[in-house]
């Protein structure tokens, strides 16, 4: 089961069902869209329960910026549909 909390207002199930639709998000958005500072933590957490989201580095006017980007792949189609119904 879930090992983070999975009411439907946590941060981390908004930044999950963000990644399914959008298949990736960056910091700003993360921080502009759920009010969620800890970014990198939240994806830590997914990465634990078994999500595949590879992380690509971004260089703008000299400063370094993360986009998660989740895998379209088997592994994480299996963890939606067992996650179904919590997100």
């Amino acid at each position: 089961m879930l090992r983070f909390t999975y009411g439907k207002n946590t941060q981390t199930v908004k930044i999950l069902r963000h990644l399914k639709r959008f298949g990736a998000i960056m910091s700003v958005e993360a921080f502009e869209l759920y009010y969620a500072t800890r970014l990198s933590g939240i994806i830590y957490r997914l990465r634990e329960e078994g999500f595949d989201i590879q992380t690509q580095r971004i260089i703008h006017k000299g400063t370094n910026y993360g986009k998660y980007i989740l895998l379209k792949n088997d592994t994480n189609n299996k963890m939606f549909y067992k996650y179904r119904r919590h997100i």
